[in-house]
């Protein structure tokens, strides 16, 4: 029985990693180089949609209060900069205000040499990243696969056929950008005391 179990799971991870890969293959081969499609467009209303961002984004209003929180740091480490590091620091795009929602980026940036503030768009940034300022550019590094975790549940079915009512389910995969799931699943039925093996390949549809 246990050999059996161990050679459908082994079947089942050798069919999601052949998915796996396709699909990034896919994906490596199909996404056109982003940097071919980066528009630099003159605004001049970002100074003025900054001053009323500030006075939106630093308040929360007594109805906000069921949704929003003003999150206090940890903590916060500090070291006295000589004058070289300021000097190159200057040089670079400097980051005053960071907007995320969902997966995308808007990040505003000021450049002292030249006096040009700058507002960065970005798509798909998904929620592990870090971000580098740079001479008249802002450097994102973003990952595109996660880890989904360990999951385990109990699992009580409502259904007139006794046997088929209590499942432990422990399942674990992987996803692109939260958005395409692959995974599985090791199911016991405690009634019929039998154990079972799925995959399963998702895809969010709104998010």
């Amino acid at each position: 029985m246990i050999l059996k179990i161990l050679k459908i799971s082994f079947i089942a991870v050798f069919l999601l990693i052949i998915l796996v890969l396709s699909f990034y293959t896919f994906k490596y081969f199909s996404i056109k180089d982003k940097t071919e499609t980066i528009q630099t467009i003159r605004d001049t209303t970002i100074i003025y949609r900054y001053i009323q961002e500030l006075k939106k984004d630093t308040v929360i209003k007594w109805h906000e209060k069921i949704k929003y929180i003003n999150n206090k740091p940890e903590k916060i480490n500090y070291q006295s900069a000589d004058s070289h590091t300021v000097s190159d620091i200057k040089e670079k795009d400097l980051i005053f205000k960071l907007d995320r929602h969902r997966d995308n980026l808007i990040i505003k940036s000021i450049d002292i040499n030249d006096s040009t503030i700058r507002e960065y768009y970005f798509e798909n940034t998904g929620r592990d990243f870090s971000l580098v300022s740079q001479k008249g550019n802002l450097y994102l590094k973003s990952r595109i696969f996660y880890f989904s975790g360990i999951r385990i549940d109990a699992v009580y079915n409502f259904s007139p056929e006794k046997n088929k009512r209590i499942t432990l389910k422990a399942g674990t995969g992987i996803n692109w950008h939260e958005r395409i799931f692959l995974g599985g699943n090791i199911k016991y039925n405690f009634s019929e005391r039998k154990f079972d093996f799925e995959c399963s390949l998702g895809i969010k549809i709104f998010k």
